[in-house]
């Protein structure tokens, strides 16, 4: 679902906000979107840094991501959203290699090709048809530095002498601060082709419900690890929805915190949000319970797998044009040394936002058919790590520098709603013991 403009009072608004709390006034980024009109489908973009200072983008799942396609979000005349083709990547820690650099007056210039991005459906005839391209413009990254940056070791996953792991990267630890892009939606003409026919799509499986584990490539241990990860992730929407029940229904000062409002903030005092939300979590059990005809694919990664290659990656979605496109979570094997869920009441608090249960559940909320919003609207981009997670609960309108955002809408927040709502004991069976808030040491500050 496409929400509907600001308005120019709303804009002009939020963009004074914008202005007063960025840490950093000058840093943006200005790029255009254009396409020669005898050639469409082929997108030129063009992001240029007009500062006077060094800015370095974290690339993960952007425009700056040049291994593979970035979150794309195009709408026709009516304003509904064209299906397109994402890969969206799970990381589990970052290093340098992840950040682009811009440096003063640098250009940063790339081209696609709509024909890898759009995702016709089973047996639609192609068409032509009037589009709104847009893409994610908010970021983060180190800005103002003098070409030379610390990251902290502990942003990166870290594993013993024997390449066990050890615990996963904290992105709170990089620093990172937030980075706008100003450029204007692309208005133009796109060819839409053909759908594949009902009769080349396979078929196996899709009468299954549920998330389904595609094991071709998985040990048989493997497999059992990710069988028990599925259900792992739904007694995890279990518990949260326990804690939702359970929460305060107004603001208390100075309370122990609770996960629903440190997660979601404000909304978590809206009595029709909480209702909205739980029904989120409710089919989200019910597909990993395999109750609900909601579909979900997961699979082991192959040995040559060029994404999973880097040992920093959990795993990564996309959706499937062979089977409807269904969406797919490969999980590599980074992601299938994450544990099963702790116990709760035996802390750390948060440690089960490192079990493949969590990864699970946030893989899901990049499905649309399950949640029925688009993780990336507009110009909204995906916020990574706790501290920042938190932080855009709490701010009165989201992300001061993302007008069109809602802590509702990142997947990382239900992730790390879901992990501390069955750590403090909100968790259903086997679960029966009591609930313990104080193992709620306030994560993310």
């Amino acid at each position: 679902m496409v929400r509907p403009p600001l308005s120019l009072p709303v804009h002009l608004a939020l963009l004074a906000i914008i202005a007063s709390r960025m840490r950093i006034s000058s840093a943006q980024l200005v790029g255009t979107l254009s396409s020669n009109p005898a050639q469409p489908q082929l997108i030129d973009l063009v992001v240029t840094n007009p500062t006077d200072v060094n800015i370095s983008v974290l690339a993960w799942n952007n425009i700056f991501d040049t291994a593979r396609p970035f979150n794309l979000m195009i709408v026709d005349g009516s304003g509904a959203t064209i299906p397109t083709r994402t890969t969206h990547v799970t990381n589990a820690g970052m290093d340098f290699d992840d950040l682009l650099d811009l440096k003063p007056g640098q250009n940063f210039t790339r081209q696609v090709s709509l024909d890898h991005y759009l995702m016709p459906e089973v047996g639609q005839p192609a068409s032509n048809a009037s589009a709104v391209i847009m893409v994610q413009t908010a970021f983060q990254g180190l800005v103002d530095h003098d070409g030379v940056y610390n990251i902290d070791p502990a942003a990166a996953v870290q594993r013993d002498g024997n390449g066990a792991l050890v615990a996963l990267g904290n992105l709170s630890k990089a620093n990172l601060t937030s980075i706008t892009l100003q450029m204007e939606a692309l208005r133009t003409s796109i060819a839409i082709p053909d759908g594949p026919r009902a009769s080349n799509v396979r078929r196996e499986e899709l009468w299954n419900r549920g998330m389904i584990v595609q094991g071709e490539d998985c040990s048989s241990e493997d497999r059992d690890w990710l069988e028990q990860g599925i259900k792992d992730a739904g007694l995890l929407a279990l518990s949260g929805i326990k804690a939702i029940d359970a929460a305060p229904k107004t603001e208390v000062v100075n309370a122990q915190p609770h996960p629903y409002p440190w997660w979601f903030g404000r909304f978590a005092y809206d009595h029709h949000f909480g209702i909205r939300i739980k029904e989120l979590l409710t089919r989200l059990n019910g597909m990993a319970t395999r109750t609900s005809s909601h579909q979900m694919f997961v699979r082991c990664a192959t040995p040559t797998d060029e994404i999973c290659v880097l040992d920093k990656t959990e795993g990564y979605a996309f959706n499937d044009p062979s089977s409807f496109n269904t969406k797919v979570v490969v999980v590599c094997r980074l992601g299938l040394d994450l544990p099963w869920n702790m116990w709760p009441c035996t802390g750390p608090s948060g440690s089960n936002g490192d079990s493949i249960g969590s990864l699970v559940a946030h893989e899901a909320m990049h499905d649309q058919s399950l949640t029925g919003f688009t993780a990336f609207p507009r110009s909204q981009g995906e916020i990574y790590g706790e501290a920042p997670a938190h932080q855009y609960a709490i701010e009165p309108i989201g992300r001061p520098d993302v007008p069109d955002s809602r802590p509702d809408l990142n997947p990382d927040n239900y992730a790390f709603f879901l992990s501390h709502s069955w750590d403090v004991g909100y968790g259903p069976l086997p679960w029966s013991g009591p609930v313990c808030l104080n193992y709620f040491s306030a994560p993310g500050k």
